[in-house]
């Protein structure tokens, strides 16, 4: 007969599974940033299709090669330029 308890793959399984009570309030919040950060990539991609009439994928692409040229991630540079927007007109 086999001793009570759990086979060594089963357990080894189970305690893989485990996480931290915060682990799941972690994952939420990271999930919030990426949602926000792609709301202000989209919404920056919007502002030269606004005032010049390039289509969204050019207009991307532009943003995309700002941020590489200036060394910083897309999302700052999205926020730069939504900052700018904002003071050349803040009835926006």
């Amino acid at each position: 007969m086999r001793p009570l308890g759990l086979p060594a793959d089963v357990a080894a399984t189970l305690l893989g599974a485990a996480q931290p009570v915060q682990a799941p309030v972690r994952r939420s919040a990271s999930l919030r940033q990426t949602l926000r950060s792609r709301e202000t990539v989209a919404l920056a991609t919007g502002v030269p299709m606004a005032r010049d009439g390039p289509g969204p994928e050019a207009a991307r692409s532009a943003l995309l090669s700002r941020a590489h040229g200036d060394g910083r991630r897309v999302v700052e540079v999205a926020s730069a330029v939504l900052a700018q927007e904002q003071d050349e007109d803040p009835q926006r």
